[in-house]
């Protein structure tokens, strides 16, 4: 009987990667602006597109798509998850799974358990209505039935006078719609200049979705995590989403074929997703600065151990004019970021005895590249500084004890 398999050592640099290209950012952007379907796939794969009222450049929702796939027609988008007052091509749906969000329709009954834990799940304000207030509850429910869709002034309720610490000052007839979306009776039916309009569950949700029968709490979270486990490739086991069932502390991602156990530095027990493609070390991905929350690294970063310096030669082939060498504190670490700035192995450079020399060659533009990539540019000086300390404590490692 085969025993448990072995944990693998993943470095910061290859899991940034991995990230990066499972969300979408290693494959080249469509020639032509994307169909409906590839805006579709996108969130699918995605896993949830965030809304948020505030906007600043453009509504939150639309930039992920964009970044991922170009210029593209926002009302593809409009289209498959009900807002506007065009056509309605149903694929996703809004709850709060994050935050209020877009997700694939088919991902709805995974939070039916949430729906059920309302007065647990909810803030307070949510929760409480329908103890305080179960009649107009009740009335809400009756007018969404009768005339949904609706919006949240259609309930004739009045808004109260601004209240110190209340963000969005909702009145009676919005809060009893909340507490019936939380709860899944009524679900939003669209958006129209970004106001929801509600409407019974099921005048949205296809038939099929909510024939499905109820997961258990357990069994959701497990089965979402391992939804976004295929499309993540990598994320912590014991909280991949921050909407985790109450009982996610016994609930774990199922040990399969397709999982590893993975150690990261700084974070907790982690697992990686086996998926052809996703960990592509090749991947094209983007510049530092299109993601700097998420690719561009500081010099300051201790796990992020690769240097390069400026070329103090030039040869008659000019090509090192403007480049420079990679080397890093570790030669599996070195060998991992070549790769990942398009070295190949054969390239490296290595002198007997001298492991502190270890290094490739950098064009100009690889410099530059590794530099994005979180590589840490430095002087001549404090490179040779630096290999004469690695030099020295090597040494020191290598002499023999002191006669006792």
């Amino acid at each position: 009987m085969s025993g448990p398999r072995p944990e693998r050592k993943l470095s910061l640099a290859r899991a940034r990667r991995i990230a990066l290209a499972a969300q979408g950012f290693g494959r080249p952007r469509p020639a032509r602006p994307p169909s409906v379907n590839q805006i579709a796939s996108l969130v699918s794969r995605l896993g949830v597109l965030q809304l948020d009222s505030v906007n600043v450049f453009s509504r939150s929702h639309y930039m992920p798509i964009f970044s991922r796939l170009g210029p593209y027609d926002r009302s593809r988008l409009d289209e498959i998850a009900g807002h506007g007052t065009g056509r309605v091509d149903r694929r996703l749906v809004e709850y709060w799974a994050h935050e209020a969000s877009l997700i694939p329709v088919e991902l709805h009954p995974l939070f039916r358990w949430r729906m059920g834990e309302v007065q647990r799940e909810a803030w307070e304000s949510i929760g409480r209505i329908s103890v305080d207030q179960p009649d107009l509850v009740a009335e809400t429910l009756a007018l969404v039935t009768e005339q949904g869709p609706i919006r949240a002034r259609d309930t004739g309720a009045i808004r109260p006078p601004p209240r110190p610490g209340h963000m969005w000052n909702w009145h009676e007839g919005k809060v009893a719609l909340e507490y019936l979306f939380f709860t899944g009776e009524v679900a939003a039916a669209g958006r129209v200049n970004f106001e929801r309009f509600y409407d019974t569950i099921d005048r949205v949700l296809p038939a099929e979705i909510l024939s499905r029968p109820t997961p258990s709490a357990c069994t959701a979270t497990t089965s979402y995590r391992s939804y976004l486990a295929t499309r993540w490739s990598l994320g912590s086991i014991s909280s991949p989403t921050a909407s985790a069932a109450p009982c996610s502390s016994k609930a774990r991602l199922p040990r399969q074929a397709s999982t590893r156990s993975m150690s990261l530095p700084s974070w907790p027990p982690s697992f990686a997703w086996s998926r052809p493609g996703s960990a592509s070390r090749r991947s094209r991905l983007p510049d530092a600065e299109t993601c700097p929350r998420n690719w561009q690294r500081s010099s300051d970063d201790p796990d992020l151990s690769v240097y390069v310096d400026h070329a103090f030669a030039v040869g008659d082939w000019g090509r090192w004019s403007g480049g420079g060498h990679m080397q890093a504190d570790g030669l599996g670490e070195l060998h991992e970021f070549a790769e990942s700035v398009g070295l190949r192995r054969e390239w490296f450079q290595s002198k007997p005895g001298r492991p502190e020399n270890d290094h490739y060659d950098l064009t100009q533009a690889g410099r530059e590249l590794a530099i994005k990539l979180g590589a840490i540019s430095e002087d001549r000086r404090a490179g040779t500084r630096r290999r004469q300390t690695v030099r020295l404590a090597r040494r020191a490692s290598n002499r023999p004890p002191a006669p006792g």
